[in-house]
């Protein structure tokens, strides 16, 4: 931060609360405006403390010449832009209007992702295995402002709210705000030293990175202390699910962001969680009974046999 720093501070760590993340109201006091904005919107580890070199430019934020080279040419051709104001022709319009109506129409796109008969194919969340935990984690995102809330709730295979936390904070887009809320889930299960549990989202190309190791230079920082968790934690799991089984995570998070969540909503959930939570249970058991009959189905008792057709 230069020789002499800013307001007494000679380096960014001291701008840092351990295991907390920036400490907002000493940058305020620092910078001002935009400036503490941006500051306390950038992603940073809570647990990881040696620092990498993100290129920005691409999706996994390793530099390469190709990508060096495209972003130089895009700089200077703006910066010529600037000084010669070209303007567009009808030829060029006509150019453009013949482009777009060439391009293909996929009438797939349009269609619903529907099950047998016709009726689309409802998606609800799916319990845990009888002997672990699932906790469902969800982020909302305010473009706008830069305003997140995060969500993680942990339930068993009867679906019953174990506990769950909810926070809100500042960052730069909605995946870094859902890694926020998946690193969250990690460190809740791992302060309450939760065993054997699994983290479910419904944004795939997160639980993509995570399960190959691969980089997001958004999200950098916080995908590298996830990595670092699960290392530790040995026995969890990452899943996806579609965004209606994940339908009480985006409740809390969406509720978060309004401030309307007590203290107390893991103990006297408001009646819209409430309800969210009393179907999702049913399902869960209706959903418990039908893994039995499967299992019994697939694997008959020694001795029997199923025997199909008419008795001869």
């Amino acid at each position: 931060m230069g020789r002499g720093g800013v307001g007494g501070i000679r380096k960014v760590s001291e701008l840092i609360r351990e295991g907390k993340g920036w400490d907002r109201n000493k940058i305020k006091e620092i910078f001002h405006g935009s400036v503490a904005e941006l500051i306390t919107k950038t992603p940073i580890s809570l647990i990881n403390k040696k620092d990498y070199f993100v290129w920005q430019h691409i999706k996994d934020g390793q530099y390469n010449v190709r990508t060096g080279y495209y972003v130089a040419k895009e700089e200077k051709d703006s910066k010529k832009e600037g000084r010669i104001c070209k303007a567009s022709t009808s030829q060029d319009w006509r150019e453009d209007w013949e482009a777009i109506w060439r391009l293909p129409e996929s009438i797939k796109a349009n269609i619903p992702d529907t099950g047998r008969g016709g009726v689309r194919k409802r998606i609800t969340c799916r319990p845990p295995p009888k002997n672990r935990l699932k906790v469902n984690t969800d982020a909302s995102f305010h473009r706008d402002t830069g305003t997140a809330a995060l969500a993680a709730v942990v339930r068993d295979w009867q679906g019953k709210v174990i506990t769950g936390t909810t926070a809100t904070f500042k960052t730069i887009s909605p995946l870094t705000a859902e890694a926020q809320a998946y690193r969250e889930a990690l460190i809740l299960i791992k302060n309450l030293q939760i065993p054997n549990c699994i983290i479910e989202t419904d944004i795939l190309p997160l639980v993509q990175a995570i399960k190959a190791r691969t980089p997001i230079a958004e999200a950098d920082a916080i995908i590298r202390d996830i990595l670092q968790l699960l290392e530790e934690a040995l026995d969890v799991g990452a899943t996806w699910t579609p965004r209606d089984g994940n339908k009480l995570a985006h409740q809390l998070a969406a509720m978060a962001a309004e401030n309307n969540l007590g203290r107390q909503w893991t103990m006297n959930p408001p009646i819209q969680l409430r309800n969210t939570i009393r179907s999702e249970a049913s399902l869960a058991k209706i959903q418990h009974i039908q893994d039995i009959q499967n299992q019994v189905i697939q694997n008959p008792v020694k001795g029997t046999q199923i025997r199909m057709g008419h008795p001869s």
